[in-house]
């Protein structure tokens, strides 16, 4: 419940500037330790380096010290982003990820832990502006109205969050960490652990969260520079970088699956088999033969090295047996490590031959070159996909011709001039593993989105951490693409190793994506993904979602006018399309002098941004305006899955604009409003939305109905909006002040007031 200013509320606002007042004592005593230590001694460097980390370890001056406090009978702990301590050392605020507030996330109504009381801040800099109180002896009779959701709770702090306005970059959501998510968290870190969660349900915020909480209590073990985000693409990552450092850890390494390794993407598009051949399992033997082909034991018996004492002869055959050995007995060695093993060889008959005197090194080069030439892995890749005879030499049995000419492609004239496709990159990064045979050592990864991954892109994460000890999200029924799954199976084959232990947790709650939004786009996960269940969604938006048919030539210049009334109100714009349409609508746009970004160029604007469903993929927006439809699943063999992500990109409105039959694409049963209807918005004080049944036969022919559409009832579409948003909000109002009895006087009252008849039913 929300609690009013009171004197209890003034005693947390001392406990908060006492609190600041501490910090910015520390940040002050910290960064004078820095001045005074900076010197030429690497020693006092060193300690100038590590007392400038620490102060901003301590967060942002304007940082609100605490999220909340819990009280027990004997004390009261103040729970904050870090822990805070006074001038005697004595604890002024907890860090969230401590054992000691480990109750704010995990009491209930059954198991309170102790605790009386559990205290949410709504905050403004280090200024508390609300107080939610949730008292837990009242706690069991607030649960059960949430109609059997069983023991979840769901903070009002986090809904009146989620109803403000949003910048291009995640929100700090410290505070919406929910019982049914802190167990997940604090999941042991040898695990190998999958987090299966729909649209909305925090997937990321979890993951990012379990990072924060395992750096504060493994510090001994694990520095945050051993940890590594991956996301799938670099929008994704620059959404989310910044999410970390605000809850107080910094140093976290950032990387996406487009660059993850030895070359980074160019964005070099290819045909969907092409993608899924070079994605497969197949594609390891194929580079291993293809390397050892390149590979030339001397054909003769005696191979002539010309030194500065003269020419010597050294056994070729013996060159020729010992790499013969190497080759049969499946030497694990790598490339690069077997050419240096050679090359000694060589260099140890050549001194034999010369009588032990000094042999030219560059001379020993030589003939090393020729037998086993150095490669480098992108070079290496380039060679192979740009020759027909190297991939056929290297296909064996597992490849037929049509794959052969599948993976060819010509080469670029130089390395440096080369495109590369998102799948080549787990390519020359396996290349990379051949070759050099290096590996990363981080102690913990995170990937995001991970439902799209390919079987090579598997043994590329596998590679990263050695220790198995993985966080690994996505969302099933969101698997698109070449490799698209139904399980996580081959997830945990292929990351698992004898250490870790395999966990999968699945987040039932969706609290992001607006209800009235999810109703629209769940039939749609239950065509695409049956074994998928569903989040339980326990958010309502102020208005149904905007479904408007519209002439075909006038899509894209209603898409534009939805999109810039979003922004107009300061609101974060998504416009999805489909990948043949997204140009149009750009062109629209410009002619529209609008401008908009897109996640491909590798950030997302602060006002409208175009995009196809795929690029959509993770990211969110206040509001989004979703183009053609049916268009997004015609172009996958996933489309409904598609549509699916697009239709959940959004946290407050959704507008769908359509001129083909959305029948057929499960999407029947949708609210109708907009441009080309001529609808009858009845408002509902019981749910303060507003709806109207979605009828077959006016999606059926939306281009027809459109254009048979009489000029009034264009004219008056956007004025019945604004009327059914207005009456929206005002039966909202009307429903949380007055008793249901005084609803019928209140309706009267008004028409005498505007001077209109009014018929009420009794």
């Amino acid at each position: 419940m929300s609690t009013p200013t009171t004197n209890v509320q003034h005693e947390d606002q001392a406990h908060f500037d006492q609190a600041w007042d501490a910090r910015e004592v520390a940040r002050a005593r910290l960064g004078r330790l820095g001045e005074a230590a900076a010197g030429p001694r690497a020693a006092m460097s060193e300690v100038a380096k590590q007392g400038r980390r620490l102060a901003q370890d301590l967060g942002d001056p304007d940082e609100a010290v605490a999220i909340g406090r819990i009280d027990d009978p004997d004390e009261v702990l103040y729970v904050g982003r870090r822990t805070i301590l006074d001038a005697e050392k004595d604890v002024l605020v907890v860090s969230w990820a401590s054992p000691d507030a480990q109750r704010f996330y995990t009491a209930t109504a059954t198991e309170p832990q102790g605790l009386t009381r559990k205290r949410s801040y709504t905050t403004r800099k280090n200024r508390i502006e609300s107080v939610d109180d949730l008292l837990f002896k009242d706690l069991a009779d607030r649960l059960e109205r949430l109609d059997g959701m069983g023991d979840a709770e769901f903070d009002d702090v986090l809904l009146k969050d989620l109803e403000r306005d949003r910048s291009n970059e995640m929100r700090d959501i410290v505070q919406t960490i929910h019982q049914s998510q802190y167990h997940i968290i604090k999941r042991p870190l040898e695990d190998l652990l999958v987090v299966q969660g729909g649209p909305g349900t925090g997937k990321t915020a979890v993951a990012l969260h379990r990072v924060a909480w395992l750096l504060y209590n493994f510090r001994d073990i694990l520095p945050a520079e051993s940890v590594l985000v991956v996301s799938p693409n670099r929008a994704f990552t620059e959404y989310i970088r910044k999410v970390l450092p605000s809850l107080g850890e910094g140093g976290v390494g950032h990387a996406d699956l487009t660059r993850l390794g030895p070359v980074a993407s160019t964005g070099r598009t290819e045909p969907f088999e092409t993608t899924r051949l070079k994605g497969d399992l197949r594609m390891v033997e194929l580079l291993r033969r293809a390397l050892w082909n390149r590979v030339r034991p001397p054909e003769e018996p005696r191979i002539a090295v010309e030194t500065p004492n003269g020419q010597v002869r050294i056994a070729g055959d013996d060159l020729r047996r010992t790499i013969a050995r190497w080759r049969n007995t499946g030497s694990s060695a790598p490339y690069s490590a077997r050419r240096a093993d050679l090359k000694r060889i060589i260099s140890d008959l050549v001194l034999q031959q010369a009588g032990r005197r000094a042999v030219d090194q560059p001379v020993i080069e030589r003939v090393t070159e020729r037998i086993w030439p150095s490669l480098t892995p992108a070079r290496f890749v380039q060679e192979l996909l740009g020759s027909r005879q190297r991939l056929t030499e290297a296909a064996g049995d597992d490849f037929t011709a049509g794959d052969i000419e599948r993976l060819y492609r010509q080469a670029a004239s130089s390395l440096g001039s080369e495109e590369w496709a998102h799948a080549d990159v787990a390519l020359v990064d396996e290349a990379e593993w051949l070759i050099n045979g290096r590996r990363s050592g981080h102690a913990h990864v995170v990937v995001d989105e991970a439902q799209d991954l390919s079987a090579m892109q598997l043994r590329s994460l596998a590679r990263l951490c050695p220790t198995g000890s993985y966080t690994i999200v996505g969302d099933l029924a969101q698997s698109t693409g070449p490799w698209a799954r139904d399980s996580w199976d081959d997830v945990f084959s292929a990351l698992k190793t004898r250490s870790n232990k395999r966990r999968l947790e699945t987040l039932e709650y969706g609290y992001r994506v607006p209800r009235q939004v999810f109703e629209l786009a769940r039939p749609l996960v239950q065509l695409a993904a049956p074994e998928v269940r569903p989040p339980i969604v326990v958010r309502d938006s102020s208005r149904e979602p905007v479904v408007a048919p519209c002439h075909p030539d006038e899509v894209s210049g209603h898409a534009i006018r939805e999109a810039k009334d979003y922004a107009s109100s300061g609101l974060l714009v998504g416009v999805i399309a489909p990948e043949a349409l997204v140009g149009d609508v750009r062109s629209a746009f410009s002619a529209a002098n609008t401008n908009v970004k897109s996640p491909a160029d590798g950030h997302l604007g602060t006002s409208i941004n175009l995009m196809t469903a795929a690029e959509s993929k993770g990211l969110e927006f206040d509001a989004i305006v979703v183009v053609e439809p049916a268009g997004i699943v015609a172009e996958s063999a996933h489309g409904l899955r598609l549509l699916y992500i697009a239709l959940t990109r959004t946290t407050r409105f959704a507008s769908v604009v359509f001129s083909r039959d959305l029948a057929e694409i499960g999407l029947l049963g949708a609210p109708v409003a907009g441009d080309g209807l001529s609808v009858d918005p009845t408002p509902s004080l019981s749910t303060g939305t507003v709806a109207q049944p979605m009828r077959a036969d006016v999606l059926t022919t939306p281009a027809t109905k459109a254009q048979g559409g009489s000029a009034r009832g264009k004219r008056n579409a956007r004025a019945e909006r604004i009327v059914a948003d207005t009456v929206a909000d005002i039966a909202a109002d009307i429903e949380a002040t007055l008793a249901p009895a005084l609803y019928a006087p209140l309706i009267e009252a008004l028409a005498d007031l505007l001077g209109v008849d009014c018929l009420v039913d009794d």
